[in-house]
Parts: structure tokens; C-alpha cells; sequence
């Protein structure tokens, strides 16, 4: 056996894993959403992700099963031209077989996004992902060939499993558009989002023509003309900026605003953002507190957080300079 076919065959079997895992739990919107994807002909997910998984590393096997029973139809109408045939196979059963390939990889990576989140978090009824939504994503998704793409494709598709709704088409539409060169540009400068807004990084790590881009990609607005952020501190002289379970909070004066320069996030680009960000919450607002430094803050602490109804409450305080804040 070769070593992709190897490799493969280890991916696989680390996929049925998962697969016997959801399966267990009984989630029909997991298991409805894969259905779809791959065909919805069989009762057990596992095996139909087995089916094109091996049509991905084994392309002969693959063609051989596509171009026999394309041949075969063909063959009973088209005998008299036999070039045309050929013509047909060459130019069809490549690319068909690739779609599924892809659409394969994309379901891969939608298991492994749901096996990281709680079980109990997958929906739990029926039909939860609409036919719409389905319909939609089969159709947008099937030619992102790239590892990025069908990871980000993967991480829409878990998420809209988790919570139905969560993504609108118009989303997907954009993502559909997206090149892997603008997709990692975009992750690169997500990683510095706060509140829907994007703050420009402070280094030169993008350029006008990368924002530029972005915002024709439908990604960000204002690339024509730097906006701004603003932080506004309150009475008691703190201010709060939240990243996922973690704040960061700031000591200055009373009633201070601080203000940096900011692209705004077009709503495609605020769904996406939370696809592609690298940088754990708690690193980006780390980053965030060092560019306070030069301010008239006075100094930053970074929190856990924790919702009790509508009180937000602060854990695992860690100090990082200046004056503490609680």
C-alpha cells in the first residue's frame, strides 16, 4: 500500500471514530446535515464517508467506478461515436469525483470541530438544519480544494449544526468567492478583532492594498478611509474589552476614551471572523494590553469571565503591568 494511501486510510479511521461517537449520541441534525452532503444513500454515516474518503486517496479506484458507469450510459446511446465518449468521461468524471472528494474533507473536518465541543451542544432535533441551508452549502462548498478552505468550510458547517441559523447564505456566498491567499489574510488581521471591529496592527504585518482586498472580498469596511475603535472607561476610572470566556481590564482615568484607528466588519466578515482566528482569546487581548502601554492607561489585568444570569463574573485574575484593576 502507498504511503497516501496510508495516510489516508489513518484519517479514515479516525473519522469512523468519530462518526460511531455521534452516532451513539443520537443526534439527528449532525447526522442529517452529513446525510446530505455525501448522498443521504445509506442509514450509516461512517460508511458514506468511507465512500468518497476512498474515491479521495485511491483516484483510480475512484475513476474507474465513475467512469464505468458514466461509459456504460453512454454506450447505449452514443455507440456510433466512441470519440465522443472519451470526451465525455475526460471531461466529466475528474471533476465530479473531486467535488466529492472535497465535500468528503469538509465533512472530516466538521466532525472533528463537533468532537471538540460538548456532545449535548449538537442539535438535538430533527430537521434542526433547514433544507435551505443544505441546499446552499452542498452547493457553495463543493469546490474548496485547499486544507484552509475546507477547514473554514468545516468549523460554518459544525457551527451551524450547533446553532441553526447561525449563518446566513449571503455568508456562504462570500466564503464561495474567497482564494486561500485572501482567506489567510483575513485570518491574519482577525486576530485582531474586538467588538466587531478591526483594529489596524500596530506593525506592518498589512497593507493598504491587503485591506483594500479585503473589503472588495465583502470582508471589512472603510479600507477607503481608516475609522476607529473606542474603548470608554467608566466612573471608577475602569475599562473593559471581552474575547471570548476572558476580559481585560484596564485602570485609567474617570470617564476616559481611548481610540484606535479600525476597519468595521461587514456582517459576512463577523461571521467568518470567528472561522479563521489563530491566536487564543486570552493571547489577543494580551496583545491588546501591550498597546495601552503608551497611553494614558495606567495599567491592565487580564480575567476569566463567567456569565450568572445577567452579572458577568471575573475569575482567574492575572496581573500584567502596571496599577491593578481589581
Amino acid at each position: 500500500m502507498s504511503e497516501k494511501k496510508q495516510e489516508g486510510h489513518g484519517e479514515l479511521s479516525a473519522l469512523d471514530g468519530a462518526v460511531a461517537v455521534l452516532a451513539s449520541t443520537t443526534k439527528p441534525g449532525a447526522l442529517k446535515a452529513f446525510s446530505y452532503l455525501l448522498g443521504g444513500m445509506g442509514a450509516y454515516v461512517g460508511a458514506l464517508l468511507r465512500r468518497p474518503g476512498q474515491q479521495v486517496e485511491d483516484g483510480t479506484d475512484a475513476r474507474t467506478l465513475v467512469t464505468t458507469a458514466l461509459a456504460r450510459a453512454a454506450a447505449d446511446r452514443l455507440a456510433s461515436d466512441p470519440s465522443y465518449i472519451q470526451a465525455a468521461i475526460e471531461e466529466y468524471a475528474p471533476a465530479a469525483v473531486q467535488r466529492k472528494v472535497n465535500k468528503a474533507k469538509i465533512s472530516a473536518r466538521a466532525y472533528e470541530t463537533l468532537l471538540l465541543e460538548e456532545r449535548d451542544s449538537v442539535g438535538d432535533d430533527e430537521g434542526t438544519v433547514s433544507d435551505e441551508f443544505l441546499l446552499s452549502f452542498d452547493r457553495m462548498s463543493e469546490d474548496a480544494s485547499s486544507e484552509k478552505m475546507q477547514e473554514i468550510w468545516g468549523r460554518l458547517l459544525a457551527g451551524e449544526i450547533k446553532t441553526p441559523g447561525k449563518f446566513r447564505r449571503s455568508t456562504m456566498r462570500v466564503l464561495s468567492d474567497l482564494d486561500q491567499v485572501v482567506a489567510n489574510r483575513f485570518a491574519e488581521i482577525c486576530d485582531y478583532e474586538f467588538e466587531g471591529a478591526l483594529l489596524v496592527p500596530g506593525d506592518e504585518s498589512s497593507t493598504t492594498a491587503d485591506h483594500i482586498e479585503l473589503e472588495a472580498a465583502g470582508l471589512i469596511k472603510g479600507a477607503g478611509g481608516i475609522l476607529s475603535w473606542s474603548l470608554q472607561f467608566d466612573q471608577a476610572g475602569v475599562g473593559a474589552v471581552r474575547s471570548g470566556c476572558f476580559s481585560l481590564l484596564l485602570r485609567g482615568e474617570p470617564n476616559y476614551k481611548h481610540a484606535f484607528d479600525a476597519f468595521a466588519l461587514t456582517r459576512a466578515g463577523v461571521e467568518l471572523s470567528s472561522l479563521v482566528q489563530g491566536l487564543p482569546c486570552e493571547d489577543k487581548l494580551k496583545r491588546l494590553a501591550e498597546r495601552f502601554r503608551d497611553t494614558a492607561v495606567r495599567g491592565a489585568t487580564l480575567c476569566g469571565c463567567e456569565s450568572e444570569g445577567r452579572l458577568l463574573k471575573h475569575t482567574k485574575r492575572e496581573h500584567l503591568w502596571g496599577e491593578g484593576v481589581i
